[in-house]
């Protein structure tokens, strides 16, 4: 009986894992840091819409792990049922595409899918906390369809107020007279503090959460975890998330996790995503989120094939110049260029991009060979072939490989040479006439040779 349970609850872990691999790599996550234009907190200090002349303003700013196709998203909410709702119900569905936005009351910018509703609320509507479902489609590079749901409150404080004398025991009813939220809790994340936000590959770092139930209930069950979007960052020290079996309305609970980063981690920021599980009285599940960032730092680790140049070189003569780069850690590696810098050699710069970890990029180098300069125009020069890149801080690297070639002298006609060569070449046009003339003699040869033989064969066919 048990190994029967044992194979249920493994079939049972591993059909959420196979789904997932099936599906995009790439998350969308919530800036929590920045405050946009209609937010009136950050959603790390409990970003909540507003609601004034009978509008509530949505505001979800959207950060992503990868690209998306087209950097486009499909935003649409799910504003609950007509009857219980607030909300003047229409298509708001809307396509938002990846902006550069004014953040922190103009100190500053971010670019983020800057997704905002501005709902019209009911004239008859009724105070409470109504929640909203922001549905988020869109396609990744690789053509795998992303899907995430993101749930926020609505928070009615002017409308009309019903009684409601259902509380937390009685449960057998199901519902209240007050809509929807009358008996659903509703938990967020109050405060987040990550110590160090920095690290290095093999760092640990400590997090406290607070958590608040905002809601009108208790919330049952509930289990807090911490994730990252790079599998490489992990939580350790825990088996499971840490539970509390309750947390009354108005009520703050403390969690704490520790995390790692794994010597493969890759370097840059990263998204931390809180997940916060619970239930009401009536043993409904609901799933709230939060995000917060964090910095790898990696060193970089960049590398180039040989650069060679040919051993000489005819001044007014070009040649071409492969230049191959590596990526062979685990950070990004931008604006990668290459450029020869050799006196009497001209080439524009190859510029090779931006190199994701471990990967590569190629370019060639058109050169032209001139004099090396006003005294000296012709043998070896010495130069240096010179590439430069920088890291996710704009700082600068660089890196230079000394290289050599002889410039040579082109060869001048003397003026025998010239006569030589102004006679073949009438020997040439001579003998080109001689060949036109052959060819077009025997052609009227054929031609003629061709009438006789026609004229002879309709004689034949007459005598028969």
């Amino acid at each position: 009986m048990k190994r029967w349970l044992l194979g249920i609850f493994a079939l049972l872990l591993m059909i959420p894992s196979a789904a997932l691999a099936a599906g995009s790599t790439v998350i969308l996550g919530i800036d929590d840091a920045n405050l946009y234009d209609g937010m009136t907190r950050t959603y790390s200090q409990g970003y909540s819409p507003t609601v004034a002349n009978g509008v509530a303003t949505i505001v979800l700013p959207l950060v992503t792990t990868g690209s998306i196709s087209g950097s486009t998203i499909v935003a649409t909410p799910n504003l609950g049922t007509v009857s219980s709702a607030p909300f003047v119900f229409g298509n708001y569905q809307k396509t938002v595409a990846l902006s550069t936005q004014s953040v922190n009351n103009g100190t500053g910018t971010a670019t983020c899918y800057y997704v905002r509703f501005d709902l019209t609320l009911t004239s008859d509507r009724k105070n409470g906390s109504y929640p909203v479902v922001i549905e988020i489609e869109g396609t990744d590079l690789s053509g795998n369809t992303i899907e995430q749901n993101f749930t926020t409150y609505v928070t009615i404080t002017d409308g009309t107020t019903t009684t409601d004398s259902s509380t937390d025991s009685d449960s057998s009813s199901g519902s209240s007279s007050s809509g929807v939220s009358a008996s659903k809790p509703v938990l967020i994340v109050t405060a987040c503090a990550a110590a160090p936000d920095t690290l290095e590959s093999g760092d640990t770092m400590h997090v406290d959460l607070t958590v608040k139930n905002v809601g009108r209930r208790t919330a049952h069950n509930i289990r807090v975890s911490v994730t990252s979007d790079d599998a490489n960052i992990v939580s350790i020290g825990e088996y499971s998330a840490p539970y509390l079996r309750g947390l009354a309305s108005n009520k703050e609970a403390e969690f704490s996790f520790d995390m790692q980063a794994m010597p493969l981690a890759l370097g840059g920021m990263h998204t931390m995503t809180v997940t916060i599980a619970y239930e009401n009285t009536n043993n409904v599940a609901f799933t709230e989120t939060a995000a917060f960032h964090v910095t790898v730092n990696q060193p970089i680790l960049f590398s180039h094939d040989k650069v060679e140049l040919p051993k000489n070189i005819t001044s007014g003569e070009s040649f071409s110049l492969p230049v191959n780069a590596y990526n062979t850690g685990l950070t990004s590696i931008y604006n990668v260029k290459c450029s020869l810098e050799v006196p009497g050699l001209i080439a524009a710069s190859a510029y090779l991009g931006n190199l994701e970890p471990q990967k590569s990029s190629d370019k060639t180098m058109s050169v032209f060979a001139t004099t090396i300069d006003s005294s000296t125009k012709y043998g070896t020069t010495y130069g240096a072939c010179v590439f430069t890149y920088e890291d996710a801080y704009g700082e600068q690297y660089q890196e230079s490989v000394e290289v050599k070639i002889e410039i040579l002298e082109p060869v001048k006609e003397t003026d025998e040479e010239k006569v030589k060569a102004e006679e073949e070449a009438k020997e040439q046009k001579a003998l080109s006439q001689w060949w036109i003339s052959l060819l077009f003699g025997l052609a009227i040869i054929a031609v003629l040779s061709s009438i006789i033989i026609i004229a002879r064969f309709s004689r034949m066919m007459k005598m028969r």
